[in-house]
């Protein structure tokens, strides 16, 4: 299942409309010549032979694109577990320090790209080859095993890319 998660919803539409322009009822031409009707049908049928070589092509490079064993990302997202201490501030939880410590060895070792918090959740970007990757990975986590956090990996497919500039960190004013 993994070979499809690179592929573009928006290709079977496009490749269906563009069928449906090029099959699509016609009028009948009176008067055109035989000839010319004939360079019609070919026409056409060329058009319909390249719109869907086209179509074909652009969904075997989506699914290149997946190949298993291709790094990808994944949003992992962090929230309190049901040990958390509700009485106690973050920094005060247990297995907090290690926690911390886990997530800087792993931004270290290349496998976090970024990392957010919003509201009460803590957002994590890691590049892996695969959703089992990244649990094995966030399973080491002492928080984690102590059950003061819980954690849940989500397949990322980009469709904006860009690049998040640290700097970026003033408080926002929220209405």
């Amino acid at each position: 299942m993994e070979y499809f998660a690179q592929f573009q919803w928006w290709h079977v539409p496009i490749g269906l409309l563009l069928l449906v322009v090029l099959f699509g009822k016609r009028k009948s031409r009176v008067g055109v010549s035989r000839l010319t009707a004939d360079r019609s049908i070919q026409d056409t049928r060329f058009k319909a032979l390249m719109t869907c070589v086209l179509l074909l092509a652009s969904i075997l490079c989506s699914l290149a694109m997946a190949e298993p064993g291709q790094m990808r990302l994944f949003a992992v997202e962090i929230k309190v577990g049901p040990n958390w201490d509700a009485t106690k501030a973050p920094h005060e939880q247990a297995m907090f320090k290690q926690h911390s410590a886990t997530l800087r060895q792993l931004r270290e070792a290349g496998h976090i790209t970024m990392g957010a918090r919003y509201a009460d959740i803590g957002l994590l970007v890691f590049v892996a080859r695969s959703a089992d990757a990244v649990n094995a990975l966030m399973d080491t986590d002492p928080a984690m095993q102590a059950g003061t956090l819980r954690y849940a990996v989500h397949a990322m497919n980009v469709f904006y890319p860009g690049l998040v500039d640290p700097g970026q960190n003033d408080p926002v004013q929220e209405d």
